[in-house]
């Protein structure tokens, strides 16, 4: 199905599916491909342990800042056709060694500090 604009809502998220036999499948991992062992440091954090508890299907999902940053999402939110991905939580630190800060993602270069 093709989305044309004024389509609707249900269109507009309809649209990206293709049937079975078309469709594209593209893995994510948890630890992404590289600075593995940065990302595996932030994701165990004791600052994103609300995030493992909640997230069922986590993955990474990119660095930032310098590589301070190691974001994850939960895809049982990824929703093509979506605007808003929610619920995109990074563990970030100042320097190695220095303790890991759980953030949320507000935008594509915003992040908001957590408690």
């Amino acid at each position: 199905m093709i989305y044309r604009p004024g389509d609707g809502f249900v269109a507009k998220l309809d649209a990206p599916y293709l049937p079975l036999a078309q469709a594209i499948w593209v893995t994510r991992s948890r630890y992404g491909e590289t600075d593995k062992d940065f990302i595996r440091q932030a994701w165990n954090s004791d600052a994103l342990g609300f995030f493992r508890w909640f997230a069922d299907l986590p993955a990474f999902d990119g660095l930032t800042q310098g590589s301070t940053c190691a974001w994850f999402v939960d895809l049982r939110f990824l929703t093509p056709g979506r605007d808003v991905m929610p619920f995109q939580f990074g563990a970030c630190r100042e320097s190695p060694g220095a303790p890991w800060r759980a953030y949320e993602r507000i935008g594509a270069a915003d992040r908001m500090l957590l408690r």
